[in-house]
């Protein structure tokens, strides 16, 4: 593996956690901007399964963490799971049989807590809506020892981790000195509520974000702005785009990021292009290796030959300044001949422009 097919990792491990209502897709951007400053508190807003804190904390790369969660169902979970060993001996005690499982998640509003768990763990893609059907097998789905373990990992934080409630931006307000992280759900494909995904990607609900970020003391970072949060950040030179490459097998595929320090991003930004860059050159080379001598020769010699011509080409177009050619098409003779240069990939030729057609020199 060389050093550009995947960035090393800063963790030695990433911590998922118990729910599986998202992923943090971002989490190795998150790891790279909070770097090793381990900062006082880490905010990470409109939080879900919270993967990105909870990797922060287990790995002492922050000190604190708080979760702003929107959804009660939510907010129910993490209260319960951070103060208490209930979810513990519930999840325990669950034998994940289709029709309890169907019986809890046909009524969310009995114990919504461990409602939320049992619909992460044994529906689609853990989705916590009401539309997401059951998984063919729950009792597969459901891995006890897993759950448990994860359950026990978040227990430990409940002295390091905090959740507040709330729908609006305001309650960001009062931690304007901590470094902040900013997930919004994905308006195509909400996962929990969707009138709170429709208040979130609104562009009033983002307005005053925006003015909050603004005016906070502490770092901040927004993947997948929206159109309208990167216009606003580019006309007040707010922040800046970290251009992030996804897969550097296909390092064309990237994903904008908006972060509130400027020279990260720009730093960020060379790196990825030096990377790229290198990894045209790795993909080159490795191309050119893998084939055999006499393919390799041969691919060698139609390059001079391409070479060689190019170079003809080239007196021939210096010439055509000075003096006219014979069109070997039209016969005619003129100075009024374009030259299409294809240097150095492929060869180069002249189109004569009386009768439009192509020649090259060895036409003449």
């Amino acid at each position: 593996m060389t050093d550009f097919d995947q960035r090393a990792p800063l963790l030695g491990r990433e911590f998922l956690g118990p729910l599986r209502c998202d992923y943090p897709f971002y989490l190795k951007e998150v790891l790279a901007y909070v770097g090793e400053t381990c900062p006082s508190l880490f905010l990470e807003c409109y939080a879900g399964a919270a993967g990105n804190t909870l990797t922060l904390l287990l790995n002492d790369r922050v000190q604190r963490g708080m979760l702003v969660v929107g959804d009660p169902y939510l907010g129910a979970f993490w209260r319960e799971g951070l103060k208490t060993d209930n979810l513990i001996r519930k999840a325990m005690k669950f034998k994940a049989k289709q029709a309890n499982v169907e019986e809890v998640a046909s009524n969310p509003d009995h114990d919504p807590a461990f409602w939320t768990l049992v619909k992460s763990q044994c529906s689609w893609q853990g989705r916590l809506d009401r539309k997401a059907y059951l998984e063919w097998n729950v009792a597969k789905a459901w891995k006890r020892e897993t759950i448990l373990e994860s359950l026990s990992k978040v227990r430990s934080l409940s002295d390091r981790l905090d959740v507040i409630e709330g729908q609006g931006v305001e309650i960001l307000e009062p931690y304007g000195e901590a470094i902040a992280f900013f997930q919004y759900p994905f308006d195509w494909y909400d996962k929990w509520n969707e009138a709170l995904g429709e208040k979130w990607h609104s562009e009033q609900e983002q307005e005053k974000l925006f003015q909050i970020l603004a005016s906070r003391k502490g770092r901040w970072i927004l993947p997948n702005p929206s159109e309208k949060m990167a216009e606003w950040s580019e006309a007040k030179q707010m922040g800046a785009a970290w251009m992030v490459c996804r897969k550097l097998s296909r390092p064309w595929l990237r994903r904008s990021i908006l972060v509130s320090d400027r020279q990260f991003a720009a730093d960020q930004n060379e790196r990825s292009s030096a990377d790229e860059k290198r990894f045209h050159e790795f993909v080159e080379k490795k191309r050119l290796t893998d084939v055999p001598d006499e393919v390799r020769t041969r691919l060698g010699n139609e390059r001079a030959k391409t070479l060689r011509h190019n170079i003809r080409c080239n007196e021939i177009a210096q010439s055509l300044r000075a003096a006219a050619v014979n069109c070997p098409n039209c016969s005619g003779r003129s100075s009024d001949i374009r030259f299409v240069d294809n240097s150095p990939a492929a060869k180069s030729y002249f189109i004569c422009q009386a009768c439009g057609r192509s020649f090259r020199p060895e036409d003449l």
